[in-house]
């Protein structure tokens, strides 16, 4: 192969370019900054039914010579979704057989999930935030779960993209994080004096040299690309929000800063820290890239119980606890294997029942009037049910304990199956309680925090509403809203506002007792506001100013109507 095709090693920044990329891979050299390559793109890759798509190296917007792109991993994912990576591999593989052997070509099937296998330090933003919608699009609703792995970085741009996917999982050692932009300007100007060059820039517009190499920076220019980068990082913001769950605010108070693998956690960041191997084992995907999963004692499942917070993680220690109790043959470690097993599969119901009522939230209004119905049916009722209730609650107990003895009889059935009818009931029956003990301690615990959330609510609202930053009406909404929901909005509301004594009067902020507005001027300020851009600080402040002038000018008016100068 000639030189001339020859990859190159590096790949200069340009000025200006914004990128969404750790810094520290950034060089400097003869030609400002440059960027190091990773390896060659990697093709996708099956483990048993599972799908895994391998994104590291920069990351470039268009997908050409230069490696590793937005472009090229939409159409990884897309093949991958669909199974048409392994037919398309097949077609190369297979592309001089002859008709019989054609025969065998192997038939379009999707995988049980995709894994996207992320080791990159991100890139430019230019494509990203694209890229990141169509990822998210291309999966929404179905049924091929996308999951991130990073092995071991996915930082800024890369980052963005594991928001993409369901769930993001890592091992203790990855770095995640990074979340912001930067860009670079330069200027050759001393260096150009120094060599005895003058150079003369013509442009049409005072802002059209802004970032020319051999022009000097200003102030002006500076301003200007800060505030596009800043722009660009609150887009970068929103989309880990609106992923992660997390407050704008609070990702941004990252400072673009990186995480290991359980600060990521932590953080919000990710969900849970799992080696490789498991990651496959709980999709399924067992058998084929990786020869040998590890299988799980009786004391290492149970010690992997207490990081076990998501399905995935509990689907893998299911799975080895499965397959150490198929090649277990002590009837003692076989019967603390099966009360580990019950506890995994009670924790992972639990957990997903949790995950279903946080989707459900839209339809809390409704569950609401419902409950309501009920209460109010119960009431109606009570005399009745207060006369049967020694017979319910008998038939109650009686229901619980014929649903213990069940499942304790399932339990109790397989590992006689296993162990020829050997264990005895009694200790499984105590192991059991223990599995039942763990699960009301998750309750209560969950209970203490969620009480702690609803208390904290409560006081960001009050402390609002006495400071006069929200109206009664406001208060009463953001009591039904959720606490991520009431810091961002209280968050938009530093000082006190412009807010009533009645429906029809608004108080200045700062003003002079009983100087008050009427709904039809405030209607017109809003409205001449709402038409300027700006920011927020910017419109309150344009808010205020409005209001004075128009609180000045009623003054005015009153006082020469009380002089009877009108």
């Amino acid at each position: 192969m000639g030189s001339e095709n020859k990859r190159p090693e590096s790949r200069v920044v340009k000025p200006r370019e914004a990128l969404a990329i750790d810094a520290s891979v950034l060089r400097a050299g003869p030609d400002a900054f440059f960027w190091l390559f990773g390896p060659s793109t990697k093709g996708n890759e099956r483990i048993g039914s599972i799908a895994v798509v391998t994104v590291s190296g920069p990351l470039e917007h268009h997908d050409d010579s230069w490696g590793e792109s937005y472009e090229a991993i939409v159409k990884r994912l897309e093949a991958a979704k669909s199974g048409q990576d392994v037919v398309d591999a097949w077609e190369h593989k297979n592309r001089w057989a002859s008709e019989a052997e054609r025969a065998e070509k192997p038939a379009l099937e999707p995988p049980s999930a995709v894994v996207m296998r992320l080791d990159s330090p991100g890139g430019v933003v230019s494509g990203c935030w694209e890229a990141v919608a169509s990822i998210q699009k291309m999966f929404a609703g179905s049924d091929v779960k996308l999951i991130a792995y990073v092995d071991e970085m996915a930082a800024s741009a890369a980052y963005a993209l594991a928001c993409a996917c369901s769930e993001i999982v890592c091992p203790p050692s990855a770095i995640l994080g990074s979340i912001g932009v930067i860009s670079t300007m330069a200027t050759m100007v001393r260096a150009d004096e120094k060599d005895g060059y003058d150079f003369a820039i013509l442009a049409s517009g005072s802002r059209k040299a802004d970032g020319h190499p051999h022009a000097p920076l200003t102030e002006a220019a500076i301003a200007a690309e800060q505030s596009r980068v800043d722009s660009l990082a609150a887009t970068f913001f929103g989309i880990v929000a609106k992923s992660r769950g997390i407050p704008k605010a609070r990702v941004e108070s990252f400072q673009a800063g990186i995480f290991l693998g359980r600060q990521a956690v932590a953080r919000g960041l990710a969900d849970a820290v799992m080696p490789w191997a498991d990651v496959i084992l709980a999709l399924g995907g067992e058998g084929s890239l990786d020869k040998k999963v590890p299988i799980a004692s009786p004391d290492v499942a149970h010690s992997g119980a207490e990081e076990a917070n998501m399905p995935l993680q509990l689907e893998a220690l299911i799975k080895k606890t499965e397959a150490a109790m198929a090649a277990e043959k002590d009837p003692v470690k076989l019967t603390k294997l099966a009360a580990n097993l019950e506890a995994y599969k009670k924790t992972k119901k639990h957990v997903e029942h949790v995950e279903t009522e946080e989707d459900d939230d839209d339809d809390d209004e409704e569950d609401e009037k419902d409950k309501k119905e009920k209460d109010d049916e119960e009431d109606d009722d009570e005399e009745a049910s207060t006369a049967a209730a020694p017979v319910k609650g008998k038939k109650e107990a009686k229901e619980k304990a014929e649903d213990g003895e069940d499942e304790e009889a399932s339990a109790l059935a397989m590992i006689r199956a296993a162990t020829g009818g050997k264990v005895k009931s009694g200790a499984l029956a105590a192991l059991l309680a223990k599995a039942g003990a763990y699960d009301a301690l998750a309750d209560r615990v969950a209970k203490i925090e969620q009480k702690g959330i609803d208390d904290r609510k409560s006081s960001l609202i009050s402390s609002a509403l006495a400071g006069r930053k929200i109206t009664p009406a406001e208060a009463k909404t953001l009591g039904a809203k959720k606490l991520d929901f009431v810091e961002s909005f209280l968050e938009m509301r530093p000082k006190a506002i412009v807010r009533t004594i009645d429906e029809d009067e608004v108080v200045i902020p700062d003003g002079k007792p009983g100087a008050y507005l009427g709904k039809a001027v405030l209607a017109e300020i809003e409205k001449a506001v709402m038409t300027k851009s700006g920011s927020l600080a910017q419109q309150e402040s344009l808010r205020k100013e409005l209001m004075a002038a128009h609180l000045i000018a009623a003054q005015h008016a009153a006082n020469g109507a009380a002089e009877g100068r009108f």
